[in-house]
């Protein structure tokens, strides 16, 4: 173990010397030769021929490592300009917008017709594209490949991604017959109310119509309304492929940034039109405004299978029960509470009954054949390498999907938990709890809610709510470890504590993210007075956004959830509360078992402003 630790420090800095000293020891037949080579490989491109690169792939199959060392040597020759070791590697693109290109570069070299071809699917798209298809780009614009109709259809595509910047620098790729469409749509981008002053026979006038009018429902959702109504007076015939879309969209904004100005009319689309995103979220704003008699309303007209759900069940339960129906709110309420969620949690309390698991057994399972790869995965993890050992998890998920169960159980008994939740997600087992919900990293969990006065379930939910148990995880905004704490988050924390603020690469270790992250879900639950909704809500969006959420009409605490403006952060505060439930129940004795969902303190006397005072 110390000797492939050594090996593959030293392959990864390039210190080929030292490197075959070591393999020298541990043998030329040795488990995990593959991670040696592939280091030792990829130091040698771009100079080393496919071939070399061929056989990687075909001797190391099984490995995640195969395709990685495709997707390096393709970049490599790409920008050596070697198109002819390209060629020889790959028959067909790749999926990355940079080796695609670097790709029908290669085929250009030798086939510019069959590499035109490919051109529209490269160049249509609303982002910038990578340096690498600049080449390819401009000698497909002086084929005439890209002409002034291909250059337009990207022009609406980064009008609506919203890069003004992009937008400039196609319009001077218009030829001079064109420039002017070009030149209107980037003014509409700024000032889209200009479309009620172009002549319906501008060139182009349909596009810019409905670019328009896209715009200007997202800065000015009144006025954009006022603005479709004007025009469509001006020109009743105005096309429905411009007109729809553009209702839609104004409908969206209208709800939910709640605009009572718009109200009647966007009332009136949805009962005609029906839309079940739309009318989801105006039943939601129903909530929200507690007209219960709207609850009802609106929830009647989604379809049957969204109205059927544990949330719209529960919505339903307390609008009867709030407009004097008792009998149809305690049928919503047992409709809802047959759920194992959030919801149906909710319900289950409303009924004063136990909560609804529908726990399902493991499957049976065969005993597990002799696998190379999960002795590769407990070196992994013996080694310190989490991210490398769900890489070959992964992969040997993908090619054992006769044994999942089998894999489940292996992962479990390791004391691989994060492997466990991985193979429950892969074999869509959501009922068996047991792999979904497993004990990890317990006892630093339990040490670390002793000394900060937590209530471990909690953070145990935090963290699998926040990276599944994946220690390495790391989030698109840059939050790291199993608590997914960020960096300038950490430095604060450590300021607290009175320590050096940790290094980024650290905020992996789980005993310190364990820490750090109950050190800050601490801090949250004393400025919120030990409110676990507004602490959960604080750490997924930020206390600020929080406290803005908090104003002055009273809501409880059913309808403050529902009112959080972020899909993202309403979501997180259910799973986790629901989560803290689940693991509780699934690792704690019956007779020990606090699990209600949300506490008395937290129900009452209402969410509002004054949650923000000091108590």
């Amino acid at each position: 173990m110390a000797l492939f630790r050594a090996a593959l420090g030293a392959a990864r800095e390039g210190n080929i010397e030292q490197l075959d000293l070591l393999q020298q020891q541990l043998g030329d037949d040795y488990l995990m030769q593959g991670y040696l080579d592939f280091h030792r490989l990829r130091a040698a491109l771009p100079e080393l021929p496919p071939a070399a690169v061929s056989d990687f792939m075909t001797r190391y199959r099984d490995l995640p490592l195969a395709n990685a060392m495709e997707r390096i040597a393709l970049g490599r020759y790409g920008l050596r300009h070697d198109w002819a070791s390209l060629r020889a590697l790959r028959d067909r693109p790749p999926a990355t917008p940079e080796l695609a290109c670097f790709y029908w570069r290669a085929v250009h070299d030798a086939s510019p017709q069959r590499a035109y071809e490919a051109i529209p699917s490269l160049w249509l798209s609303g982002a910038s594209r990578p340096d690498a298809c600049d080449p390819l780009f401009a000698a497909a614009r002086q084929a005439g490949v890209i002409d002034d109709d291909l250059i337009w259809q990207r022009l609406l595509l980064v009008f609506r991604q919203g890069n003004p910047g992009l937008m400039r620098y196609l319009n001077g790729l218009q030829s001079e017959t064109e420039a002017a469409s070009g030149q209107h749509l980037r003014q509409l981008y700024n000032t889209p109310a200009l479309i009620l002053s172009l002549a319906p026979t501008t060139p182009r006038y349909a596009d810019l119509a409905a670019a328009a009018l896209h715009r200007w429902a997202h800065l000015d959702t009144p006025a954009a309304l006022a603005g479709l109504q004007q025009l469509r007076a001006a020109q009743p015939d105005l096309a429905a492929t411009i007109s729809q879309p553009a209702e839609r969209r104004i409908a969206w904004y209208s709800v939910i940034r709640d605009l009572p100005e718009n109200r009647s009319w966007v009332d009136s689309w949805l009962r005609e039109h029906g839309d079940e995103e739309l009318l989801e979220q105006r039943a939601r704003r129903a909530v929200i405004e507690q007209r219960w008699r709207d609850v009802l309303a609106w929830t009647e007209r989604l379809p049957a299978a969204r109205q059927a759900s544990a949330r719209w069940q529960y919505w339903q339960a307390r609008a009867h029960q709030q407009t004097g129906h008792p009998a149809q709110a305690e049928a919503a309420y047992r409709n809802a509470a047959a759920a194992r969620s959030f919801w149906g949690f909710a319900a289950s309390d409303q009924l004063r009954q136990p909560y609804t698991f529908n726990a399902a057994p493991a499957p049976a399972n065969e005993p597990l054949p002799p696998l190379p790869a999960l002795q590769r995965v407990a070196m992994l993890v013996a080694v310190d390498e989490p991210a490398l050992a769900r890489d070959e998890w992964l992969a040997l998920l993908r090619r054992e999907p006769d044994h999942l169960a089998a894999l489940a159980e292996y992962a479990l008994q390791q004391g691989w938990p994060a492997l466990a939740v991985d193979t429950a997600l892969h074999a869509g087992a959501h009922d068996v709890l047991r792999w979904r919900f497993p004990q990890a990293f317990r006892e630093q969990f339990l040490a670390a809610a002793s000394e900060a006065g937590l209530d471990p379930y909690l953070l145990m939910a935090v963290a699998r709510r926040e990276s599944a148990f994946h220690s390495h995880a790391t989030s698109p905004v840059g939050a790291r470890g199993l608590m997914q704490v960020m960096p300038g988050t950490a430095r604060q924390i450590a300021g607290w504590l009175d320590e050096p603020a940790p290094a980024t690469g650290e905020l992996y270790d789980p005993l310190l993210s364990i820490r750090l992250g109950s050190t800050y879900l601490t801090d949250l639950l004393n400025r919120y007075q030990g409110n676990r909704l507004l602490a959960l809500a604080a750490y997924n969006a930020g206390p600020q956004r929080v406290d803005e959420w908090l104003n002055a009409t009273t809501m409880p605490f059913d309808v403050w959830i529902e009112s959080i403006p972020y899909y993202e952060t309403r979501e997180y505060v259910q799973a986790v509360l629901a989560y803290r439930v689940l693991l509780e129940h699934l690792h704690t004795p019956q007779d020990a078992r606090r699990q209600r969902l949300v506490s008395a303190a937290e129900r009452h006397p209402g969410y509002h402003i004054a949650l923000l005072e000091e108590p």
